[in-house]
């Protein structure tokens, strides 16, 4: 059985480019906190990119408390035992936002979006 990886990511272009790279592989894309917390009711993924800023467009969040931010996926990441272990790269090119995430969670990386290949 192939790895799950989820990506959790809202900017079109950056979609293109991970199904380019990860071609082959099991995809999960959510788009949203509330898609990425019901995809993450499943069966557990191996891996995950996690993107800070959601909705696509709007703006750079400078609270990376805010509700639609990768953030909060974190915080739901955080109490689940089974995903402890598993390797998260956060991708958000909002640095602020990435370094809170990284700092809550010891399996996460921060690679900025586009600074290295995905595969």
């Amino acid at each position: 059985m192939a790895a799950r990886i989820l990506i959790v990511e809202d900017d079109p272009t950056r979609l293109s480019v991970f199904r380019e790279e990860l071609d082959g592989r099991d995809l999960e894309i959510a788009s949203s906190v509330a898609e990425a917390l019901r995809r993450l009711e499943g069966p557990r993924f191996e891996l995950i990119f996690l993107d800070h800023d959601l909705e696509f467009g709007a703006r750079v969040y400078i609270d990376p408390y805010e509700e639609n931010t990768g953030y909060q996926v974190a915080k739901h990441l955080s109490a689940r035992p089974e995903y402890a272990e598993v390797p998260i790269v956060v991708h958000s090119l909002n640095w602020f936002g990435a370094n809170k995430i990284v700092k809550m969670l010891a399996n996460a990386v921060y690679v900025p979006f586009g600074i290295y290949p995905i595969a």
